[in-house]
C-alpha cells in the first residue's frame, strides 16, 4: 500500500530574525495542515541553538542539519546583522540540493544571493536591500514594489504584510485551495485586500460576500471539483431549494452555480494538463466533464490554444 511522503518545511532563524516574517507563515501553514489532514512538519533551525527571537513563538531551534530528507521547503526570514551566524546560514545555504525550495523574506533575499542560489533567477525585496542582491549576484532579476514574486522553487517577498500573501501562496502549491481558504477564513484574512480576484484559484473566488448558504455550495463544490454532484442534490445538501440556491448564489457570488462549478472544472483540468501525461479525454473524466465534446466546449469558451498546446507551454514556462 503506498504512502504519502510528509513534506518538511525549515525555518531558517538567526539572532535578530523578524517575528512577523515566520512566525505568521508558520501558524498559516501549519494550521492548514491540520485543517487538510495532509502530511506536513515544520522544524526550526539555525547556526547559534540558543538565539532568542523577541516577541515570536516560543520556538526551540535544532542545529542546522547535515541533509534534508524528502520534499523539503526552507524559508529564509529577514534577520539581525549577526555576522557570524549570516555567514554561517550562508555557507549551509549553499549546500542545498537543487531539489530544495526556497522562500526568503527582506534581507533573507540577501543570504539567498550571496549563497550563490539566485544566478540567473527573477526575486523581489524591499527597497532597502536590492543594492546588496545585485551586488552579490550579477544575474538576478529584482523586480521591485512586488508583494510576492514566484520563480519555480523559488518564492521571495519584502516581507511584512506581504508574509501573510506569501504564506497563503505557498499553502495553495502545497496543500490546495481549499485548504488556503479554510485557514483565511480560521483567521479572518480578507483576500480581496491581498491582491486581484482573478490572481487567486477559483475556489477563493467569488467569496466577497457573508451568505452562508452560498460559501457552503462553494465549499462543497470546490473540494471535489470533478464530482457529479448534481444541482437538487447540492442545493438539498445546504438545506434550500435548487431555486433559492440558484438565486442565492447568482446574487451574492456574482456567477451562476453552474459557471462557478465548469471554472473550477476546467481549473482542474489545466492543472491535471501541466502535472500529469494523462490523455485529453482522459483528462475530461477526471476533471467531471460528461463527455470529452463538453469538455472542449468549455475549454473552448475560456482558451484561446488547444489542451495539447497549453500542455507544452505550461511546461516551458517552468
Amino acid at each position: 500500500m503506498s504512502t504519502t511522503a510528509t513534506e518538511s518545511v525549515y525555518f531558517l532563524l538567526l539572532p535578530g530574525s523578524q517575528p512577523f516574517d515566520f512566525a505568521v507563515p508558520a501558524q498559516l501553514i501549519e494550521r492548514a495542515a491540520e485543517l487538510s489532514g495532509k502530511p506536513l512538519t515544520l522544524h526550526y533551525i539555525g547556526p547559534n541553538t540558543s538565539a532568542t527571537i523577541a516577541g515570536a513563538l516560543p520556538v526551540t531551534l535544532k542545529s542546522l542539519p547535515a541533509k534534508l530528507e524528502g520534499r523539503a521547503t526552507v524559508f529564509v526570514p529577514a534577520a539581525g546583522s549577526d555576522a557570524a551566524a549570516r555567514t554561517a546560514a550562508q555557507r549551509w545555504l549553499a549546500t542545498l540540493g537543487g531539489d530544495t525550495s526556497l522562500v526568503a523574506l527582506g534581507n533573507g533575499v540577501v543570504l539567498l544571493a550571496e549563497a550563490g542560489l539566485l544566478a540567473g533567477r527573477r526575486c523581489t525585496t524591499d527597497r532597502s536591500n536590492i543594492a546588496a542582491v545585485n551586488a552579490a549576484s550579477n544575474t538576478v532579476q529584482v523586480l521591485e514594489n512586488r508583494p510576492l514574486v514566484r520563480d519555480r522553487d523559488l518564492w521571495t517577498s519584502p516581507g511584512g504584510v506581504s508574509a501573510v500573501e506569501l504564506a497563503l501562496r505557498f499553502v495553495i502549491a502545497r496543500l490546495g485551495a481549499v485548504a488556503a481558504l479554510k485557514v483565511a477564513r480560521d483567521y479572518g484574512i480578507v483576500l480581496s485586500r491581498l491582491g486581484e480576484e482573478s490572481d487567486w484559484p477559483v475556489a477563493l473566488r467569488y467569496r466577497n460576500h457573508d451568505n452562508p448558504v452560498v460559501h457552503q455550495a462553494q465549499d462543497l463544490l470546490a473540494e471535489q471539483p470533478e464530482a457529479k454532484l448534481g444541482a437538487t442534490e447540492l442545493a438539498g445538501r445546504c438545506g434550500v431549494s435548487y431555486r433559492q440556491l440558484a438565486r442565492l448564489f447568482a446574487d451574492e457570488a456574482g456567477v451562476s452555480v453552474k459557471q462557478y462549478q465548469l471554472e473550477l472544472r476546467i481549473e482542474l483540468a489545466r492543472r491535471l494538463l501541466a502535472d500529469s501525461e494523462e490523455r485529453v479525454e482522459r483528462i475530461a473524466e477526471l476533471s467531471g466533464f460528461a463527455s470529452v465534446q463538453a469538455f472542449h466546449a468549455a475549454w473552448r469558451s475560456r482558451e484561446r490554444v488547444s489542451p495539447l498546446v497549453y500542455r507544452r507551454s505550461s511546461r516551458v514556462a517552468r
